[in-house]
């Protein structure tokens, strides 16, 4: 069964200038307005659901936060950066910053991610 995301409060590691895309090995299987995850480097799979699903779909090329929040307007900066923020410590998003480009593999419990 897939692992849903949600949203655990903000992370002070995206900023405006930030680069964030999707990590390698990580498909995807549209059902409806929701995707499904996998990411075959640990086995796991995720659900966004239409909310999710639409940031997932703009992320396949490399944006920058400022461009995903303008892109999504009506998403709060706080709930959007949260979500990247699940993305991010589940690996299945990389980051760019001056510091270099970056995935973070941490797992962590059952959430259910972009729920409004």
């Amino acid at each position: 069964m897939a692992e849903a995301i949600e949203q655990h409060g903000g992370n002070s590691d995206f900023h405006p200038g930030t680069l964030v895309q999707q990590s390698i090995g990580v498909q995807s299987l549209h059902i409806d307005h929701e995707i499904v995850l996998y990411d075959a480097l640990r086995n796991q799979s995720y659900r966004l659901n239409s909310f999710g699903a639409d940031i997932w779909n703009f992320l396949t090329q490399g944006r920058t936060v400022a461009v995903i929040q303008a892109r999504f307007p009506n998403i709060g900066n706080e709930d959007l950066i949260a979500f990247l923020s699940g993305l991010y410590h589940r690996g299945l998003i990389g980051t760019h910053s001056s510091g270099g480009c970056t995935t973070d593999t941490e797992q962590s419990g059952e959430d259910d991610y972009g729920q409004h």
